[in-house]
């Protein structure tokens, strides 16, 4: 089974800006000394910090030996694909199209781990033989 993870650059935006919405909303109490508008900076920091922590642990995509699932924001809305299953294997202009039915799935090759690609390539490369 493999995990692949979220990018790089998304997850470095929920920390970044879940530290600055917390400091801002830490220096607004103690500066202000009252509970405002603003002291909301800091909630909203938290919850950044929390999606960053789900973000970094879960994963987007997870390959196993039959199916490949991909998730979405915050495990909602998963989406599975059994490989014996699978009606459409291609990859176009950098992506890996997959179709099961009526659900498709376009998985970037930029945001794959090395390993994941192997697998979707082997997995293209027998349905072309």
């Amino acid at each position: 089974m493999i995990n692949v993870p979220y990018s790089n650059k998304q997850l470095r935006y929920y920390l970044w800006t879940g530290i600055a919405y917390t400091i801002l909303g830490l220096i607004t109490v103690i500066i202000e000394g009252d509970y405002g508008v603003l002291d909301w900076f800091f909630v909203w920091g938290i919850l950044h910090l929390i999606v960053y922590a789900i973000l970094k642990r879960q994963g987007w995509l997870q390959i196993t030996q039959s199916s490949i699932i991909i998730r979405g924001f915050l495990g909602i809305g998963k989406k599975e694909l059994a490989f014996s299953k699978l009606t459409k294997k291609k990859y176009f202009a950098g992506d890996y199209i997959l179709a099961q039915g009526s659900k498709e799935v376009a998985l970037t090759r930029e945001f794959l781990t090395p390993q994941a690609k192997g697998i979707l390539d082997n997995l293209i490369e027998k349905d072309t033989k």
